[in-house]
């Protein structure tokens, strides 16, 4: 999760960036390659067998950040900046989120 913060961050930081712009386009290079790396950490979701609702709670989090962040990186000339903005928070909030399942699963164990 630590990759995604920091991703966040950058993008966060980016929100002021023109879309052409050379660091804009940098962070999506940057983005598809952390995402793709994520994606193999994160592995299959968790069977619907598995019991341990805050370990698939954390995936599903997980997840909806990545896919967030695909999203917020598919962005062009034109789009609504205040959209850009709203899938920045989202995806910090579900980052948080995660952090707190992955939270519980600790104190759980």
């Amino acid at each position: 999760m630590t990759s995604l913060s920091v991703l966040l961050e950058q993008a966060r930081a980016d929100l002021a960036e023109d879309y052409a712009s050379e660091s804009h386009q940098r962070l999506v290079g940057t983005a598809q390659r952390e995402l793709a790396l994520d994606s193999l950490w994160l592995g299959a979701a968790p069977s619907g067998a598995n019991p341990d609702v805050q370990h698939q709670e954390a995936w599903r989090q997980v997840n909806e950040v990545m896919n967030t962040v695909r999203m917020l990186m598919t962005f062009k000339a034109g789009d609504p900046q205040v959209s850009r903005e709203a899938l920045v928070q989202r995806a910090e909030e579900q980052l948080s989120k995660a952090r707190e399942a992955r939270r519980q699963m600790t104190v759980g164990a």
